[in-house]
């Protein structure tokens, strides 16, 4: 399910196969595929502002993640 980000310029969705990629909201075309190290296996997103957004992973790993592939925060939620 894809999640458009607060100001509605970009949205996050994963592929099925857990990668996670922003696209441009405007032209539909991706601009960004988070690598595997940052975030993998992604079961949902929630934004937080506009530049940050809350993944949560299907290890049960909850992280906290910078549009610029920072991983600011990161807790093991569910074991």
């Amino acid at each position: 399910m894809p999640h458009l980000s607060p100001d509605g310029s970009k949205w996050l969705v994963q592929d099925g196969s857990g990668l996670l990629w922003q696209f441009d909201a405007e032209n539909s075309k991706p601009s960004r595929a988070f690598s595997r190290a940052v975030v993998d296996y992604v079961e949902d997103t929630a934004w937080l502002d506009d530049n940050h957004f809350v993944a949560v992973l299907n290890t049960g790993v909850v992280k906290k993640v910078a549009l610029t592939g920072e991983v600011v925060f990161e807790q093991q939620d569910v074991n």
